[in-house]
């Protein structure tokens, strides 16, 4: 039996040309490792990567291999795209799946008929994993069953929940040789002395945090509880990524210090070991010590990625941080003295900011001096808490870099100032002598591809589309 796994990754807004990286689909890669335990050909494709090909193009390719099985993994602005590409290959395959973060709130479309045909013939809602495992049988006799937790048939359908997947050690490893190599892109920093050959790994689920602006989709797919994997089993996928040529690791965890406990025995294992490769997370923007600081950095640590959002108590308030300014100037300070680089994320345009608040945010950035800086300009996610606290500001067309319509007038300006903001950071002497001394190394063994961001992002820079 043949499977195949697509990212449908098409789609961006043309305006939303804010310079960025890609993160490999791992829920997708962890469906690939159950099918291929049941004895499945499994191929993933994912046309983030193969952004040159254009829709009819994947549709022919998908047609030419006729698989007994295809998994779609939408995202939201992708809806278009996974529809055609759906309705394309029904003649061409057994059976089409649905499934991801943007699948529940797309499946109305996807399994309502257009011309007699649906764009897949079900969705898989919430946690795939558990769900899949009971398909298997059905799946090999190309047929789904008339009911099932966590799969949805139907337009009107609601099918009956699942728990979340307690244990997440009973999932086989991710099939990381469908994604090792494959070329996608991280631009934050790390600590490769070499070309980069990234690997993603996703070590704990779950996320309890209450940001006004978050998506909720993932939040919905993972859950609010918070579980994670053992040690272990994280040391041996980072191993099985050494194994297939990968050098650095991105763990893409929502909160991956939620428990500083579980991170030390992490980086404990991972030295006891000798698995040490760079690599980075997302944290929160307080919280982590000095002496858990420098165990990570022991164990590879070579970058931190947190929310500051904003140089103001009060719209971080807004925003529901739980978290304030002095609280984030010192974590800044022990990441850095801990020999870690730093990436900041901030918002600006959140109701109710003032020109002056904004203007605190700028100062903060420059005074903290993270080594990357992401400035995005507020939006409200569908079901987001945002969209009931600004209704007026919610459009489906939005993207979290361009923002909602309705306000063009504002949103061009914070664009503007934001992109004004970059240029001057970013060529400053003292950021362009920080970078040079720290990731000089780094910066010539990926030449080419460092050109080509840096080419991109001053086009971002000068507001050329």
């Amino acid at each position: 039996m043949r499977a195949l796994l697509i990212n449908v990754g098409h789609g961006h807004l043309s305006s939303d040309n804010h310079p960025r990286h890609n993160v490999a689909p791992m829920d997708l890669a962890q469906c690939a490792a159950i099918l291929e335990r049941a004895g499945w050909r499994v191929e993933l494709w994912d046309t983030v990567l193969e952004h040159d090909e254009e829709g009819p193009v994947i549709e022919r390719r998908v047609q030419a291999k006729q698989p007994d099985l295809l998994i779609l993994r939408p995202l939201a602005h992708t809806a278009h795209t996974t529809q055609m590409l759906g309705r394309a290959s029904r003649e061409h395959c057994g059976l089409r799946l649905a499934m991801g973060p943007s699948a529940p709130h797309l499946a109305n479309d996807l399994l309502t008929p257009l011309n007699d045909s649906t764009a897949v013939d079900g969705v898989l809602i919430g946690e795939p994993e558990s769900t899949l495992l009971e398909l298997l049988p059905d799946l090999a006799k190309r047929a789904l069953p008339d009911e099932l937790p966590g799969l949805q048939l139907a337009p009107s359908m609601v099918p009956k929940g699942r728990p979340f997947i307690r244990d997440l050690d009973a999932l086989p490893m991710p099939s990381q040789h469908l994604l090792v190599g494959r070329g996608y892109q991280f631009r934050y920093p790390l600590d490769v002395h070499g070309s980069l050959n990234i690997g993603y790994v996703l070590s704990s689920r779950g996320c309890a945090l209450g940001c006004i602006f978050c998506a909720p989709a993932e939040r919905e797919t993972f859950g609010t509880q918070y579980r994670w994997r053992s040690p272990d089993l994280i040391v041996d996928e980072l191993e099985r990524i050494r194994e297939l040529g990968g050098n650095a690791v991105y763990f893409i965890d929502d909160f991956f210090a939620f428990s500083p406990k579980r991170v030390a025995a992490l980086c404990e294992r991972l030295i006891e070991r000798d698995v040490i490769i760079p690599w980075a997370a997302q944290v929160r923007a307080h919280g982590l010590s000095d002496e858990l600081l420098e165990l990570m950095r022991r164990a590879g640590c070579s970058t931190l990625c947190f929310g500051a959002e904003s140089g103001s108590d009060r719209v971080l308030g807004l925003l529901r941080k739980g978290v304030s300014v002095e609280k984030v100037r010192d974590q800044a300070a022990r990441i850095r003295a801990a020999g870690i680089q730093l990436v900041g994320y901030f918002i600006v345009g959140t109701p109710g900011e003032t020109k002056e608040e904004r203007q605190d945010t700028y100062d903060f950035i420059e005074e903290i001096a993270p080594d990357v800086v992401q400035l995005h300009i507020f939006n409200v996610f569908p079901g987001a808490p945002a969209m009931d606290a600004f209704p007026e500001l919610y459009a489906e067309e939005g993207t979290k870099f361009t923002g909602p319509r309705g306000r063009v007038t504002q949103l061009e300006e914070l664009d503007k100032e934001r992109r004004a903001f970059y240029l001057r950071y970013y060529t400053s002497p003292r950021y362009v002598a920080r970078t040079l001394k720290r990731r000089w190394r780094p910066l010539i063994s990926n030449l080419p591809d460092e050109l080509s961001f840096a080419f991109r992002s001053a086009r971002f820079f000068a507001g050329i589309r």
